[in-house]
Formats: C-alpha cells, structure tokens, sequence
C-alpha cells in the first residue's frame, strides 16, 4: 500500500471521527426499563405520591396523579430522583431501608417505561362501560 493511500485513509477516517462526536447523546438517563408486561400490570401505573427534590426537577407538580397522566420530561427527573434514593439508601446500609431499594429502582425503571410510552405516542385507552340496556342482547343474567 502506498503512503497516498494510507494518508488518504487516516484522513478519511479522521472526518469520519469528527463527524460521530458531534452526533447528540440521549438525553434519556441509562438504566433498566420496565417491560410492556410490568407497565399493564396492576401496579405498573404508580401513583406519583411525592415530586423530585429541587435538584431533580423544578416544574409543575404532578402529585396524586399516575405516571401516565405526566410528562416524559418529569417522569425522566423522577426516574432519576429514584435511582438517587435507591442509591443512598444502598449506600447507608441500613438494613430497615433496604428493602426501598428494590422499591425505586422498579418505580425508576416503570418512569422510564412510561417516558418511553408517552414520548412514542401512547394514548390511554378508555373503558367506558356500556349500559345494561345498550343493545339489542339479552343482558347477561
């Protein structure tokens, strides 16, 4: 090979470089996701019963509502907020706070799972009960 060649390579690979760090990172915080089973399961949409701290989030708060009635925004700064409890609890080692750690990793990895949702177009679906009387059938007695 000649060194044309080689120069020729290193300079296009050296573009190539240049070009996939100026690419934008997710904004998404790493962690485990809840899987579609866990979010449609009976304690799959928490209850949001206390915001972020400040430090975590500054916005509206959403308290007394479920995960999926927020924003992807909030949910990623409460997913964040729990991984940060899950990890100081960890850290202090009392054995009377431990079992809060499985606790807000699942409810981190649910925020997630639901910012994933909402962020990809999930709208909830209604289950309006029909009256007895509705239609033509016999009712079911």
């Amino acid at each position: 090979m000649s060194d044309e060649k080689l120069d020729l390579i290193i300079e296009t690979l050296g573009r190539i470089e240049a070009k996939l760090s100026a690419i934008p990172k997710p904004t998404t915080s790493a962690g485990e996701v809840a899987s579609d089973y866990d979010l449609d399961g009976r304690f799959g949409d928490e209850d949001i019963r206390k915001d972020p701290t400040a430090k975590y989030w500054q916005g509206e708060s959403f308290v007394g509502t479920k995960m999926s009635q927020t924003t992807p925004e909030f949910l990623d700064a409460y997913a964040k907020y729990k991984d940060a409890c899950a990890y100081m609890n960890e850290k202090k080692g009392d054995p009377e706070k431990a079992k809060y750690i499985g606790y807000d990793r699942k409810s981190a990895a649910r925020a997630r799972g639901w910012s994933k949702r909402l962020r990809d177009g999930y709208k909830k679906v209604s289950t309006v009960p029909q009256s007895e009387f509705a239609g033509d059938d016999e009712p079911p007695f």
